[in-house]
């Protein structure tokens, strides 16, 4: 639930605080010997980073030549764009243009995620999963893997070849930290998206990159403003841009954000003064007036470059004495030739797997052909795939220049803490006047049990409804689109009759089940499943008076089931489509004791234009013959299922309700919604006809959040003066 909230929150601000995306590389060329090299050293300071391109931009005006690059995090990222070929330019429409929130989260957009992986959200919405391996807890060694920052990078230097940084257009290094030993290391070497992500890895934030048999972190813990390092590789002149941030006082220190971001401040503002201090008369310091922006003021990006721009101009006479002549400029320009390769050839295709999945079963999943040009498009979202099965925490691709042609490398790692996980989930429903439900559940999965992918999952919840549920689920080839399942499982309902909101009778229903399932899924879109399942159950009268029966009954059905779902977000969707279809057949032949069909069906439509979403819902449960039993009740009531009636009120052999929903949203990094509802149903028994059954109409005013347990929802509903009710609803239903 990319709800994803407050970690995402925090983990923006602290890795903008070091870092921010960036790229870089090109080709050396050695300046003519009557002219000093000249040097530029870029600082981390996250959002802010988009300044250095202002400075850029005037350097070039000003006709600067630049030998060598040497940066650190947030300016990583731009100095490596300049120095494999990028112009001002160029770069600033890349980055105005560019989501850089996006590549600091994991979990993959709905959309990327296999179905699997989806249905896995109706059951537990804790969107957090821990490690339990050889009967200990595992942690992630950073709140976030990243996945779509390496991705982001990797877009951004057009998947660059391995190459030595001395044979860019212009020298570069990026500075990281070596975690072990706290040394600075300087990258001048590899792959240069990676050479980014080594640059700005906050510990603890992100997980460390392993390059070079090292363990690497945000080169700003170790020299934000690396001068020392240009002087090592032979500058002349260094023009340091310093953007980080000034220490904040006490008074401004008002939020855990604003904390975060002062740590970060300690971390890095003690290195950048003693560099700053190794300046002589022939450096230049640019110091762009930022007190006002925080490292993750994304939305601020043009006045930023523009305040970056002024500083380089308030220095400009000063800048003015390495200026060349504009033919010398030209000369100089001409030979910083871009270094990346149109329509690249892949000739070999090797599976860099760090897993328990087999390489076929992730070669299956990747469309680039060999013999046929790179096509990034389609690899990027091969990868984005990939990874959204669940299996990995980082699924990534690289180029290698090889004797024996371009070498295209899919890198799949095994998430550190895997390959068993626990996760958790939260539902409370309460609506202030006597009825509540709450579940807390927990899920252990098994995933990579064979190297076609086959999981176990085992869900325990307890509460209003307890359940205890297992599956063993086993793709039959490495494409993993047809599988076999085999589950088991106890359900405890609770079915109520009520007569004027108070309850005259209630059931308990014990279900004890077991089912063998063979299915297709359709891309990661949708599913089609046919499964037998079996089992026993029985009734017992809780309230009620002394006729009411209980009993035992048998389970015996052939049950066919088709599932789309393409919406963006399972609890405040703004595009696409989610369908169900169930048809359950009882038979005595699957050992049944009752005869009966039954259909269920949902069905929501979800179209948004911009901040604004109206979702149209329709369910009905029908029991297309009379046996059903009181396990087979149809269930309405509470927010969102005829609000303004009691969780559940109305239960009856059939049921329909079709319903309006409309919301906007509210803020960026954590928004909420604001959002009504209109909802027409009932519930009816088998005998009558469906055209005589008055129907009820109800509605609702809301306010939720997209939190990390899930939905959090305020609302009032309201189905008529008789029916009215305030609920409180934490996390999803199981």
């Amino acid at each position: 639930m990319r709800s994803r909230a407050s970690a995402l929150v925090i983990l923006l601000h602290c890795l903008f605080g070091l870092a921010a995306p960036a790229l870089a590389q090109a080709p050396a060329e050695t300046p003519a010997a009557k002219r000093p090299v000249i040097a530029l050293a870029l600082s981390g300071g996250g959002a802010r980073g988009i300044a250095h391109v202002g400075v850029l931009k005037v350097l070039e005006e000003l006709r600067i030549p630049i030998d060598l690059i040497v940066a650190t995090s947030a300016g990583a990222g731009t100095g490596g764009l300049y120095a494999m070929g990028y112009r001002a330019q160029e770069i600033e429409q890349l980055f105005l243009t560019t989501d850089f929130g996006a590549g600091f989260e994991d979990q993959p957009p709905r959309a990327e995620q296999s179905f699997r992986r989806k249905q896995d959200q109706r059951a537990y919405m804790i969107q957090f999963d821990v490690g339990f391996n050889d009967g200990r807890l595992q942690l992630p060694r950073g709140l976030v893997q990243g996945q779509r920052l390496l991705l982001l990078l990797n877009e951004l230097t057009r998947a660059l070849p391995a190459m030595d940084f001395d044979n860019l257009p212009i020298r570069y290094r990026a500075l990281a930290t070596d975690l072990i030993t706290g040394e600075e290391v300087a990258l001048s070497q590899g792959h240069l998206a990676r050479a980014m992500h080594a640059s700005m890895a906050i510990p603890g934030v992100f997980e460390p990159v392993e390059l070079e048999g090292r363990l690497l972190v945000d080169g700003g813990i170790a020299n934000n403003l690396p001068i020392s390092l240009a002087r090592e590789l032979g500058a002349d002149v260094v023009i340091a841009v310093d953007i980080s941030a000034p220490m904040r006082s006490d008074d401004q220190l008002e939020s855990v954000l604003d904390v975060m971001d002062q740590l970060t401040n300690i971390l890095t503002r003690r290195n950048v003064d003693t560099q700053i201090a190794t300046l002589g008369e022939d450096d230049i310091l640019i110091r762009p007036e930022l007190s006002a922006y925080s490292s993750a003021a994304f939305e601020a990006l043009p006045e930023i470059l523009a305040i970056g721009e002024e500083a380089a101009r308030a220095q400009a006479e000063d800048l003015a004495r390495y200026s060349l002549t504009p033919e010398e400029y030209e000369a100089y320009q001409s030979k910083l030739k871009p270094v990346w390769q149109e329509n690249m050839v892949i000739d070999r295709i090797l599976i860099d797997n760090h897993s328990h999945i087999s390489d076929e079963f992730i070669r299956s999943h990747v469309r680039q052909r060999i013999g046929r040009p790179l096509n990034l498009k389609t690899l990027d979202e091969d990868v984005r795939r990939i990874h959204g099965l669940g299996y990995f925490g980082k699924v990534s691709y690289f180029i290698n220049q090889t004797p024996n042609g371009n070498e295209l490398v899919i890198n799949a790692r095994e998430k550190s803490w895997g390959p068993n996980y626990l996760r958790f989930g939260l539902n409370i429903e309460e609506n202030f006047d006597g009825e509540s439900n709450y579940n807390i559940a927990t899920n252990y999965t098994f995933t990579a049990l064979n190297r076609l992918g086959a999981e176990w999952v085992n869900h325990l919840a307890i509460g209003s409804e307890p359940l205890v549920y297992t599956e063993f689920y086993q793709p039959l080839s490495f494409q993993s689109s047809y599988y076999v399942t085999a589950r088991a499982s106890y359900r405890r309902l609770i079915v109520n009759d009520y007569d004027d909101g108070k309850t005259t009778a209630q059931y308990r229903v014990n279900r004890y089940s077991g089912s063998l399932g063979f299915g297709k899924e359709f891309s990661n879109f949708g599913r089609a499943e046919f499964r037998v399942e079996t089992g026993r159950g029985d009734t017992e009268v809780q309230v009620g008076p002394d006729d009411l029966d209980g009993g035992d009954f048998k389970i015996g059905e052939y049950q066919f089931d088709l599932s789309y779902d393409t919406l963006d977000n399972l609890n405040f969707p703004s595009r696409g489509v989610y369908a169900n279809l169930n048809y359950a057949m009882s038979r005595p032949a699957a050992g049944a004791d009752k005869v009966y069909d039954r259909l269920n069906s949902s069905l929501t439509l979800a179209f948004g234009i911009r901040r604004y979403t109206v979702s149209l819902r329709a369910n009905t449960s029908l029991l297309l013959r009379r046996d059903g039993g009181v396990e087979n009740a149809a269930r309405l009531g509470g927010f969102l299922n005829l609000s303004g009636y009691n969780q559940n009120e109305l239960t009856g052999e059939d049921a329909a309700l079709v319903s309006v929903v409309a919301y906007r949203r509210f803020g960026r990094t954590m928004p909420y919604y604001l959002g009504a509802s209109y909802e027409m149903g009932n519930v009816w028994l088998v005998e009558n006809h469906f055209s005589d059954v008055n129907p009820i109409h109800a509605g609702s005013l809301f306010v939720g959040i997209d939190s990390f347990v899930g939905p959090i929802i305020l609302a009032f509903g309201y189905a008529g003066q008789n029916n009215t009710s305030l609920y409180l609803n934490i996390g999803q239903t199981f």
